[in-house]
């Protein structure tokens, strides 16, 4: 994250929040990014350019289309975002706070300041709470049939440049069919200003997805995932780069109250010009460099979905003025490899995967040399609640006090330790959300092994840009 980004809604890991916000900023960028989120993962377009995206670590292909995609949401996009979150000051308070977040937004950001008065013949109607409820409500909705084009009819599988994807966007037969910024503009146009101009409703009309409700998300994701089959149909990798979507959009959110609160995470700022990865070939030399620098934890990173059998161990080190994540990458179906390395590794774990500790857990605490195992969340936690039960049930959690933000941390009573940042103003969800799932508060002060969770935290945070996996060759290493 950029240190002038307030928040970021990230295509593959949920949304960040700028750790030294100004805290009377944090709920309006959160409504903002929250926003993007929604209207990405519950239309079709936005869904197809996620799978993209992530696909695009390693399919060169998915890269180019899925940014040149992104051209044709990223203004309606804004302009959606922008108008909720500064509705949401009246919406939420009072008219006094509505027109003293629009003189703001005007004096700290006059791109998104554009956005918001290019939808002055819907939020210069409001007068009241109900009148801007009313307006995010309708806002919402024009930007979600925009964005559910119909994908079956546009021909992804021959598209081979961003010219190409360019060509068909832009024609004049296409645009109105298939591009939801102007998609957007046309339903503003003709609902809202009734003029003369961007009033083709037929073309937005014959280019739609086919969906009987707009929030029938089980849809959108089929549909999204036909078109994927449809890009990789000839693609070496299709059975991973397909595995690897799956999991877009498919996720069904128990909604409840604060819950945007919980889809965000809190960011550090780094630039990292001078961090290194330092791939490590062989396990004998990953001990032994392990060893020589008398570590005393190491971290074993989640899979990539699709690549489930190609695991990442690592450990972090400061040298001079740089920071390097030593990093052995192996493949091992099994996790036979994995478990006995860990035998191997005098320390504690740090885990980045959830989903093996619920897999393997009993076994992996039987293979581990020290107590108790951790289990860091690098994502938000809010669709991950059930998850976190299910290892702690029956557990106790604490909220510890950093800059800016809040730590939780939580022990299942049975030697494994979760802990996660998030944001400085979620206590109050947090706390509902956990108690409801039965487990008990206690103080940070009564929380066993506070202090190794904090270093933990600043350590993985301080390398939390830093993803081993990215600097692989994977493609090379899941053909061979």
């Amino acid at each position: 994250m950029k240190e002038t980004d307030e928040g970021v809604f990230y295509l593959s890991n949920g949304i960040g929040i700028n750790k030294d916000l100004e805290k009377d900023r944090l709920p309006d960028v959160v409504t903002h990014e929250y926003t993007h989120s929604m209207l990405y993962t519950k239309t079709t377009f936005g869904q197809l350019v996620m799978m993209l995206e992530k696909n695009s670590l390693f399919d060169e292909q998915s890269g180019i289309i899925s940014q040149a995609l992104f051209s044709y949401l990223h203004r309606m996009q804004e302009q959606s975002a922008v108008n909720i979150e500064t509705l949401s000051k009246m919406a939420n308070g009072d008219v006094e706070d509505y027109f003293a977040g629009i003189e703001s937004l005007r004096l700290r950001n006059n791109t998104y300041f554009k956005h918001f008065r290019k939808l002055c013949c819907i939020n210069g109607k409001v007068t009241s709470k109900e009148d801007a409820k009313a307006a995010i409500n309708v806002i919402d909705v024009l930007a979600r049939y925009a964005l559910n084009v119909d994908l079956s009819a546009i021909p992804f599988e021959k598209f081979e440049s961003d010219l190409q994807v360019k060509r068909f966007f832009e024609s004049d037969k296409n645009v109105a069919k298939y591009s939801p910024n102007k998609r957007f503009d046309i339903l503003v146009n003709v609902l809202f200003r009734k003029n003369d101009t961007n009033i083709d409703l037929k073309s937005v009309v014959e280019g739609s997805a086919h969906l009987d409700d707009l929030d029938n998300v089980d849809l959108v994701h089929e549909l999204a995932m036909k078109c994927l089959e449809t890009i990789y149909k000839d693609n070496p990798l299709k059975s991973r780069l397909l595995r690897r979507a799956e999991s877009v959009g498919s996720m069904q959110l128990e909604m409840y109250e604060g819950i945007e609160t919980l889809m965000s995470r809190p960011m550090h700022s780094h630039d990292n010009k001078d961090n290194k990865i330092r791939v490590i070939k062989t396990k004998d030399e990953f001990i032994e460099l392990y060893n020589k620098n008398h570590m005393h934890y190491y971290c074993v990173f989640k899979s990539l979905r699709g690549l489930e059998d190609l695991h990442t161990v690592a450990f972090f080190a400061y040298e001079g003025d740089k920071k390097v994540t030593n990093s052995f990458y192996f493949m091992d179906e099994s996790h036979d490899e994995l478990f006995k390395l860990m035998g191997q590794l005098e320390g504690n774990v740090i885990f980045y995967n959830i989903n093996l500790m619920l897999e393997a857990g009993k076994y992996i605490k039987k293979m581990v040399t020290r107590l108790p195992i951790y289990v860091f969340i690098d994502v938000p936690i809010g669709g991950m609640l059930d998850q976190i039960n299910q290892i702690a049930k029956a557990g106790k959690f604490t909220l510890i006090p950093a800059k800016n933000k809040k730590i939780l941390a939580i022990d299942n009573g049975r030697s494994m330790i979760i802990f996660t940042d998030v944001l400085d103003n979620a206590d109050e969800v947090v706390r509902r959300e956990l108690k409801k799932r039965k487990l008990m508060e206690c103080t940070p002060e009564e929380f066993e092994h506070r202090d190794d969770i904090v270093n933990y935290d600043t350590i993985c945070n301080d390398f939390e840009d830093d993803t081993p996996i990215s600097e692989i060759n994977v493609k090379n290493k899941i053909i061979s």
